[in-house]
């Protein structure tokens, strides 16, 4: 590694540190918020709620790194543009190769961390935070809730029961799910109890009756059910075991998971959106060295609109994975789109390194225009 290269390895990390850390902060905190409830609902302690916010961790960091990479690289260029570092270094007839191979090695190395996170530590940490929910749930309506009072367990879910028996089961269990922006769902059962199952606690509801009311024509059904199941910790309804989401699955039930199952394409679609997310943080430091590489003027330096084309293209794209991604629950034919803009990227990296002062005052001279 030259003495350039090390100077940009050294510049890119020390901002990234602090961006990573800020941004990682604000996005904990704001997630710690909204789980607040947890301690004030449930009864549960300090202890349990600073376990349960730091399992937010790596699904922070999944969301967090591919964008604190490309503000880092794009500011970094921006500072180096600003000084004229890169000028100096275009006319000592230096390679562009100086300014790229520092910064796609450390993306690199970002990205198989994103797999690692995402499919190891994600999963564990997801799992972990259910049995928790459950587990406090459980605690919650055996020793805590009051009887014949409704309680808000979460937005637009309530739970009222009647009373607790004596064999530590629960008498006259009502419960009001009207979360659904479609469907109302009431249940009602003489008694029930909590079994663990799973690493999940579930309440069986038995000898009931489940209420369905459509909120768009207001047309109403009634089922009597023998036996129900509601999963304390994803509180929702479940076929007898604890539910848990594709997201939560790790990427070896990802591969095997059987093709008869109901939810088949919800897990494929899960499994292509993992092979193809942990290549991000390449992806959009490409992006960023395209739009950021080449020498500007001092009086084009004073300007941000390389970082707001590089910002733009950046969360278009990855908004876009999400689309294709939910598309892709219902129809396998988006799992095509899932993978052409990040493979187009990547094949186009050749193009980008030796046109990249070409495109880059191509496209943001077109932003400018815009904005």
């Amino acid at each position: 590694m030259t003495l350039i290269e090390k100077y940009i390895y050294r510049h890119i990390l020390a901002l990234l540190t602090a961006i990573l850390a800020i941004t990682i902060a604000i996005s904990w905190c704001i997630e710690t918020l909204g789980r607040i409830n947890f301690v004030t609902t449930n009864g549960q302690g300090l202890l349990s709620f600073l376990y349960l916010s730091i399992l937010f961790l790596p699904t922070i960091m999944v969301t967090v790194i591919p964008f604190a990479l490309t503000i880092t690289i794009a500011q970094s260029l921006h500072i180096l543009n600003q000084n004229s570092e890169i000028i100096i270094i275009a006319n000592a007839a230096g390679s562009r190769l100086y300014i790229w191979r520092p910064i796609i090695a450390l993306s690199l190395l970002f990205s198989i961390a994103m797999f690692l996170l995402a499919n190891l530590l994600v999963p564990m940490a997801r799992i972990d935070m259910r049995s928790i929910i459950a587990n406090a749930n459980a605690n919650f309506l055996n020793n805590v809730i009051q009887e014949d009072r409704f309680i808000e367990l979460q937005k637009n879910l309530f739970i009222k029961i009647g009373k607790h028996s004596q064999q530590a089961g629960i008498n006259n269990i009502m419960i009001a799910d009207e979360r659904d922006k479609i469907m109302n769902r009431y249940y009602y059962a003489t008694n029930g109890h909590i079994i663990q199952q799973d690493n999940s606690s579930i309440l069986v509801m038995i000898e009931g009756q489940l209420a369905k009311r459509n909120k768009i024509n207001g047309e109403t059904s009634l089922v009597k059910f023998s036996s129900a199941d509601f999963d304390l910790g994803t509180l929702m309804s479940t076929g007898g075991k604890g539910y848990l989401y594709p997201k939560d699955q790790y990427l070896s039930t990802l591969l095997n998971y059987p093709k008869q199952a109901a939810e088949y394409k919800k897990y494929v679609a899960e499994l292509h959106y993992r092979l193809i997310s942990w290549l991000y943080p390449l992806v959009f430091a490409i992006i960023a060295l395209a739009l950021n590489t080449g020498p500007i003027t001092h009086r084009d330096a004073k300007s941000n609109t390389a970082l707001i084309s590089t910002a733009m293209l950046v969360l278009t794209i990855y908004l876009l994975s999400y689309v294709f991604k939910n598309k892709a629950e219902t129809n396998q034919n988006y799992i095509i789109a899932l993978y052409l803009v990040p493979i187009i990227i990547l094949f186009a990296g050749q193009y980008l390194y030796t046109h990249a002062r070409n495109f880059s005052k191509l496209f943001n001279g077109l932003v400018r225009n815009i904005t």
